[in-house]
């Protein structure tokens, strides 16, 4: 599906064959109405085959119109478009949109209390009838500026079976506020988020805020004493539980001794201590060596000194 500014048009470009398409009718299908709102546009249309007929709808919402309409193929023919195949569903949403089958149509909201707005298609129901979609608004409790501008819906990044969405913010307030009318400062606001993960239950009427993980989470501290003669303690945290391995190295990058052999290990913080032996049981001699936190395909390095 094709969408272009003005008044949320859209056209198709069907896939015939293999490197082979065919352009729809350009003339366009027009979804928002002319007036008064003929700049209107769509920030993210998704795709879904909700009533489990072996063909995709498509959803988007209106911007300016607040609207969320449904495309449907009533007759097979992907390439033109027909009025009766395109339906307003609902109203008072106006961001991007996510869906996924068995799961809802999800749209951004704002912060009005409302962060997602989850539609879901009732059983047997059709997606270009209004009345077969029921509606549910999902606020967090500390919302405190922006809006979700756009989503995705339908992952289980922590295979515990509870799907999660993805929610991305636009117009958070940053870290820049003004004090008064001729001067700024800078304070940093603790509440700027940019990206929050949202989690349904197993029953799929709750919604609870998930801490997302990066690379950076991990930390490997500096050893003490540093130098060290001749043991030296070496200190990580782990954000979650995860499997690790901690490796000593000489500058050549040749293995010295592998403090930690590809371990699952709690989260928080842990500690073990070098006594400046190799993997034989031999003592080392004086130098700069390495050691390496290895977590998943991600490590952090950091160099200490042994001097005798």
């Amino acid at each position: 599906a094709c969408f272009s500014w003005q008044n949320n048009a859209v056209f198709f470009i069907e896939a015939t064959g293999t490197d082979a398409y065919t352009i729809g009718d350009t003339t366009y299908q027009y979804l928002a109405s002319l007036d008064p709102y003929q700049d209107d546009f769509t920030l993210a249309a998704t795709v879904a085959d909700m009533d489990d007929d072996g063909k995709d709808e498509v959803y988007c919402a209106g911007y300016y119109m607040n609207e969320l309409y449904a495309i449907v193929d009533s007759d097979g023919d992907a390439n033109n478009l027909g009025s009766n195949e395109t339906a307003i569903i609902a109203s008072g949403v106006s961001h991007g949109a996510s869906a996924t089958a068995g799961f809802g149509v999800f749209v951004g909201g704002n912060n009005t209390g409302t962060d997602i707005h989850k539609f879901d298609l009732t059983t047997g129901g059709s997606p270009s009838n209004p009345a077969d979609w029921t509606e549910a608004a999902y606020g967090f409790d500390n919302s405190l500026s922006g809006f979700v501008v756009k989503l995705a819906s339908g992952v289980d990044f922590d295979n515990d079976g509870a799907k999660e969405v993805v929610l991305a913010y636009m117009s958070v307030e940053d870290s820049l506020q003004v004090i008064d009318g001729t001067d700024t400062t800078m304070i940093l606001n603790t509440g700027a988020f940019g990206v929050r993960t949202a989690e349904w239950d197993a029953s799929m009427v709750s919604i609870r805020d998930v801490t997302i993980i990066t690379p950076d989470d991990y930390r490997l501290a500096q050893n003490y004493p540093n130098p060290f003669n001749p043991s030296t303690r070496i200190e990580y945290f782990l954000p979650v539980n995860n499997t690790i391995s901690l490796t000593i190295y000489n500058l050549l990058g040749k293995e010295i001794v592998k403090l930690v052999n590809n371990k699952y290990t709690a989260a928080g913080s842990h500690n073990l201590v070098w006594d400046g032996r190799d993997k034989n049981g031999l003592k080392v001699g004086s130098g700069t060596y390495i050691y390496e936190l290895k977590y998943g395909n991600f490590s952090k390095t950091r160099q200490m000194v042994l001097m005798k």
